[in-house]
């Protein structure tokens, strides 16, 4: 009887943080926070540039100041809190982590996979982990390795799925396939979908940007979104990413992103060190550090720096949440949200 009641108490307070998440969306205030942990990575991926650069394990937060922030961002609650890299396994207190920010948060994970291990996910899941998403951009597991330039990163990546599948405390914990559209992989996406279906985990695509750093240009040359969309239509349990999103990419391929971004506004980007920028893309471009200064006077600043240099420049899958899903009309792409965060 006492584990039955503890289920239901679970469930009443994921239900009514699910509610409060609801009232944010519809009063367009902030509601997805991107935190790259660490910059340290296992990979050295064509696609990316934080391993050109020697990171250390000293000049990122503790587990401690990571937890102080999360206290910080309270007022915000629930945000959905999702932590990247670099490549976050490299951290031994992730567990740690995810415990702090889970607590008044829904705490996401994207990772290469190659770390993970039995142990790790039971550890994560009891610790409050939401969901997962392992990161692989092609189906066929030559290219991919090609791509993250390690032998046995397309294996790792499907074991990392399988043992966090399998170690899922119940099948509300999604776990998902991310893969990148590039310019060579357009035909490689359904084999995505299909392995994604076969393994019993839902598959979500975002667009490829080269704005941070020295990065290649590598957005696809044709149409996508017809066929992209189509994919959508034929596999709708397994394949989540919004329809309207993908719509649009024929858009923004051609004019290199899509102007209206709300990045400060709806969503915002955090480092290493705590600092705070409106996304990823303009890490460069500090608002200022939670770790030092007061949460509301931060996002001033971000806010402000969206009126004086809007920009548009790209069309990643933090555009589908902070441009689409905002305000009254984003009631209308409330049950695209849905599917992805139901039971499967």
């Amino acid at each position: 009887m006492r584990g039955l009641d503890q289920k239901l108490i679970d469930e009443a307070g994921y239900l009514a943080k699910g509610g409060r998440l609801l009232q944010r969306f519809v009063a367009a205030k902030p509601f997805l926070c991107n935190w790259q942990i660490t910059y340290r990575c296992n990979f050295t991926c064509d696609i990316c540039t934080f391993w050109r650069q020697p990171h250390s394990s000293s000049e990122e937060l503790t587990a401690q100041q990571i937890s102080e922030i999360g206290q910080k961002l309270k007022p915000l609650a629930p945000l959905i809190i999702s932590v990247a890299g670099g490549e976050p396994l490299l951290r031994r207190d992730l567990p740690e982590i995810t415990r702090a920010l889970s607590r008044d948060h829904y705490f996401t994970l994207i990772t290469n996979g190659w770390l993970m291990t039995r142990p790790l996910a039971r550890s994560l899941y009891e610790a409050g982990l939401q969901d997962i998403h392992v990161s692989i951009d092609y189906a066929d597991a030559s290219k991919h390795d090609a791509q993250r330039r390690r032998e046995g990163a397309f294996r790792k990546a499907i074991e990392a799925v399988e043992i966090l599948r399998d170690a899922r405390p119940d099948r509300r914990h999604r776990v998902h396939i991310m893969g990148v559209l590039l310019d060579d992989n357009v035909d490689q996406i359904e084999g995505l979908v299909l392995l994604a279906r076969e393994l019993g985990v839902s598959f979500e695509l975002s667009l490829y940007s080269h704005r941070r750093g020295r990065k290649p240009a590598r957005l696809p040359r044709q149409k996508v979104s017809a066929m992209l969309r189509d994919l959508k239509s034929r596999y709708p349990a397994t394949f989540v990413s919004l329809d309207d999103y993908l719509a649009n990419f024929d858009r923004a391929i051609e004019n290199d992103g899509l102007p209206d971004c709300h990045a400060g506004l709806t969503f915002f980007n955090l480092d290493h060190r705590g600092g705070v920028s409106r996304c990823i893309d303009n890490s460069d471009k500090p608002a200022g550090n939670l770790l030092v200064e007061p949460l509301e006077a931060v996002l001033e600043r971000l806010r402000g720096q969206g009126t004086i240099d809007p920009c548009g420049g790209c069309y990643t899958t933090c555009r589908a949440f902070g441009d689409m899903l905002p305000g009254i009309q984003g009631l209308a792409r409330l049950p695209g949200f849905l599917n992805m965060v139901r039971p499967l």
